[in-house]
């Protein structure tokens, strides 16, 4: 999916994801996809100051860093008015208010409206087997 430009992610997202540590599996594989995607669509500043108009407790503020959360929501804004499909894979579910809201709060705005799934629920919609067990010597 990468390859074919169905599956991509901002480079914040990368960028996040890598600060982690060495075993964590979803930096290892951005790690080693980082070179097949085909599409690093960084959405227009206009779109990401729309999000967090909407949404300002998207972004993190008691981060050091740069917090890839509104990123995600406007380029799959941003890929959406460009007149294609887009869903968004996260595991950010939960507010954690008064500080942040999740990237499925966001999603679910009314003027953002982007589709969203756990990244299980995404993996059986594409027939991947997430968590299936290595097979086993005889």
């Amino acid at each position: 999916m990468v390859e074919e430009g169905n599956l991509c992610f901002p480079r914040q997202v990368f960028d996040e994801l890598t600060r982690r540590a060495e075993d964590d599996f979803l930096a290892r594989w951005a790690r080693e996809i980082r070179g097949q995607v085909r599409h690093h669509y960084a959405p227009p500043e206009s779109i990401l100051r729309e999000v967090l108009t909407r949404q300002p407790l998207l972004a993190d503020p008691r981060k050091a860093s740069v917090d890839a959360d509104p990123y995600v929501v406007a380029q799959a804004l941003a890929i959406r008015r460009d007149g294609m499909s887009v869903t968004v894979v996260t595991r950010d579910r939960v507010d954690r208010l008064p500080h942040t809201v999740s990237i499925a709060t966001a999603c679910d705005d009314r003027h953002i409206d982007i589709p969203h799934v756990t990244l299980p629920v995404f993996c059986d919609a594409i027939g991947f087997e997430l968590f299936r067990d290595p097979p086993r010597s005889i």
